[in-house]
């Protein structure tokens, strides 16, 4: 893995605040050592750093063909399993297991890897829908082996999980507010000027 910069320790990081439980990261690499204890001791989880580290590194070599899956944005504000068809340089088409097509930017597909370790949310009975560890993947016949983390396992039809992308922070929705006024701070005084000019003259 090449160095981490600035910027991609701080949204690891940032991300990492996200992360409750996640799979350990099976890199071997000094840089990635050195920021999980360096995160340990300002006191985030080392799991929450782990995932954050290897949906980085995933994110790094996401390329898609035909035919796999993914998670892809519902109406209902979940991801629900896919399987993609195409992309382009900004969006991405894929057809829902439970059927009907969909095209959305890019940045709204997750990979469906299915990894013992990783989290998906399943409609459990008699708890409904509940978040689940990956225990096995039966890619074949199209099947999860699910527990949920009180000693029971349980399969479901990929078409029956989803997974839930964590949402934008109050210090994510910031940043951007201070992005935009730092790129449009000339546009904005001058506006300001206007509009105190314009309650001058309606005062006189």
């Amino acid at each position: 893995m090449s160095k981490l910069n600035e910027n991609e320790i701080r949204e690891i990081l940032k991300r990492a605040e996200q992360i409750h439980i996640g799979a350990s990261v099976e890199e071997d690499d000094s840089d990635s050592k050195a920021l999980i204890k360096a995160a340990e001791e300002a006191g985030l989880p080392r799991e929450a750093v782990e995932q954050a580290l290897r949906e980085r590194l995933d994110s790094q070599t996401f390329t898609l063909t035909p035919g796999d899956f993914i998670f892809a944005p519902s109406s209902d504000g979940k991801h629900y399993t896919a399987e993609f068809i195409e992309s382009n340089a900004h969006t991405t088409r894929a057809r829902f297991l439970t059927g009907g097509e969909i095209s959305f930017p890019n940045e709204q597909a997750h990979p469906a890897q299915f990894l013992p370790g990783s989290k998906v949310q399943a409609n459990w009975p008699n708890f409904g829908w509940w978040t689940c560890t990956v225990v096995a993947f039966d890619k074949p016949n199209r099947l999860l082996r699910l527990s949920d983390g009180w000693g029971n396992d349980k399969s479901f039809p990929l078409a029956e999980v989803r997974f839930i992308p964590p949402k934008v922070s109050n210090n994510d929705f910031m940043g951007k507010l201070t992005s935009f006024i730092d790129k449009n701070k000339i546009a904005l005084i001058a506006v300001a000027g206007a509009l105190f000019l314009l309650i001058q003259l309606i005062r006189r």
